[in-house]
């Protein structure tokens, strides 16, 4: 409703002041908001006539009147409260309880637990009374001129039990506080709520502390492991206590105007698990009721525990397919560490000779044992190289350049290359940015690609044009691109569809293993593999990679 200001001097003559007996004011990062607006307790403050001098939202929602409505607009019926006038109001009574039946806009009635607090002069008269409605409301059917209102009560009952049944946890929740606080940082010219929240981190903890669970089914009981439903009901901290950026996000979605929310986060359950559960919250659009949002909460941790399962079987495959990529280049790793090793050895020889000489020439001897210092580390970096590919280990995410990506995975196939007779051409971006990805993982993928091009063209019986293009780019969308090119047979057009699939192979020997690999690979690095014909004649294998991981 539109907050009133505290009234002035009345026709009644005594001045009421809504700001008697109740904390009016409090700080949340917005400024100053008014705590009775806030409020999810209907608050009335009447003058000693009986009159209506202030109203909260809540009460408004509870007489069925729009939150809007100023106090000049309340229904006559509504304006004077005859029930005041049957309460003998004794100098020494300052406080009244009670049940009592308040009209409601629909034409009905409505049944509510009050407490009415009397707040006095100087002199003793009184000056203004407040009342607190309490507890659930009620609503009674009574001779009505608006046709329709005890079905609508029949509804509502018929809908209330259908929630408390469904097999889903469902929890409502008032969150008007937090709509109204909202409309006023729009109302300061705030458009973006992220920031906002940056340096005003307060206005999260007042949310959760503020916007209160009012019902909860039975299904979010057994979620909970509640021994009682009122245990959940009260603020929504305890939703977000497993994962407390989820509040915020939540916040972001009401206040863009969202109409539903979802995310994956932590549950702590009040008998001390951690489940993962899928949240779905539904936000009130007028002329919906305003003071309800619904959050529904999926466990969802048997999917969770199954999706980690799958990833470290992948992650098993994947391992087996480079021990396996690895066997595959035996006979080229073995020429790669035995030219360093021989190099060592005859550079080891002649220095054995110029220093066996009557005059040794320390010079040459020199100069040979430097070559010796870097073929052993030329040695040391194949060996490395072969065991970071051996290796099981955990994914780790770093900054890598692609194109060194290409010259290490080079490296891995070019004594097979030479053996073959195939010509590798490395067409390369020299201003390609950074990439966010797994080095080793990368690599498997590119050698997996030159492999399968070596062999393509070995199995096309070519003996001229005998040639794989390696080229990366930076595409129009801002992501890095690695294509494999070659001068084989090409791929069949009718197992296109089918070459990422596992144990898919058109090798005789072949596990049909390595693209789907590969595709896992790519895809865990929020990327894209491709097949299809290049220039050459032959296949074409393309991978575009993010420059950051989604």
């Amino acid at each position: 409703m539109t907050p009133q200001s505290p009234p002035q001097d009345s026709e009644h003559g005594s001045r009421s002041s809504p700001e008697e007996g109740i904390a009016w004011n409090c700080s949340t990062g917005l400024g100053t908001l008014r705590v009775p607006d806030l409020s999810d307790e209907s608050i009335i403050i009447y003058d000693p006539g009986g009159m209506i001098r202030y109203w909260n939202p809540a009460a408004a929602s509870l007489f069925g009147l729009p939150a809007e409505t100023a106090i000049d607009e309340i229904p006559e019926e509504l304006r004077v409260t005859e029930w005041l006038a049957r309460i003998q109001i004794r100098e020494d009574q300052d406080v009244w309880r009670g049940r009592v039946r308040r009209p409601h806009a629909s034409g009905g009635e409505v049944e509510v637990d009050v407490r009415l607090t009397v707040r006095r002069d100087s002199s003793g008269d009184v000056s203004s009374l407040v009342e607190f409605a309490t507890g659930a409301a009620h609503y009674l059917e009574v001779q009505s001129s608006r046709a329709g209102f005890a079905d609508k009560c029949s509804l509502d009952d018929r809908f209330r039990r259908l929630l408390q049944n469904i097999p889903i946890p469902l929890l409502e929740v008032d969150a008007r506080c937090a709509g109204e606080a909202f409309s006023r940082l729009k109302e300061q010219g705030i458009t973006n709520l992220s920031d906002y929240l940056a340096t005003n981190p307060g206005l999260i903890d007042f949310t959760r502390n503020e916007v209160k669970v009012t019902q909860v089914n039975k299904a979010a009981v057994a979620l909970f492991g509640a021994k009682d439903e009122n245990l959940l009901l009260g603020p929504v901290r305890y939703l977000f206590d497993g994962t407390p950026g989820a509040a915020k996000r939540v916040m972001e979605a009401r206040f863009c105007g969202m109409r539903n929310h979802v995310e994956e986060l932590k549950l702590k359950t009040l008998d001390e698990r951690l489940l993962d559960v899928l949240l779905l919250v539904t936000y009130p659009r007028p002329p919906e009721n305003l003071d309800t949002t619904f959050i529904m909460l999926l466990d969802i941790s048997d999917r969770i525990a199954a999706e980690a399962e799958i990833r470290k079987l992948q992650g098993d495959f994947t391992h087996a397919s480079r021990i396996a990529t690895l066997g595959e280049l035996a006979t080229s790793i073995a020429h790669e560490v035995k030219q360093p090793l021989s190099a060592i050895m005859l550079n080891g020889e002649a220095s054995l000779k110029w220093l066996n000489r009557e005059e040794p020439n320390l010079d040459r001897v020199r100069l040979l044992t430097e070559r010796m210092v870097q073929s052993s580390e030329h040695a040391d970096r194949i060996i490395n190289r072969i065991r970071s590919m051996a290796t099981k280990q955990e994914l780790e995410w770093e900054l890598v350049c692609p194109n060194e990506i290409v010259h290490e995975a080079m490296q891995f196939v070019r004594h097979e290359c030479v053996e073959k007779q195939v010509e590798v051409h490395a067409a390369l971006d020299d201003d390609l940015p950074f990439i966010m990805g797994d080095r080793v993982q990368l690599q498997q993928v590119l050698v997996n690609l030159l492999l399968n091009a070596v062999q393509a063209i070995d199995l096309g019986n070519s003996s001229f044009n005998r040639r794989i293009d390696i080229i990366t780019e930076r595409t129009r969308d801002d992501q890095v691109a690695i294509s494999v090119e070659d001068s084989g047979p090409g791929i069949n057009p009718e197992i296109i569809d089918h070459l990422f699939e596992g144990f898919f192979s058109t090798k005789p020997n072949g596990m049909g293993m390595g693209l789907a690999i590969c595709r896992t690979i790519i895809q865990a690095h929020s990327g894209e593999i491709v097949a299809g014909r290049c220039n050459l004649g032959g296949a074409l294998f393309r991978c575009q990679l993010p420059l950051e991981l989604q």
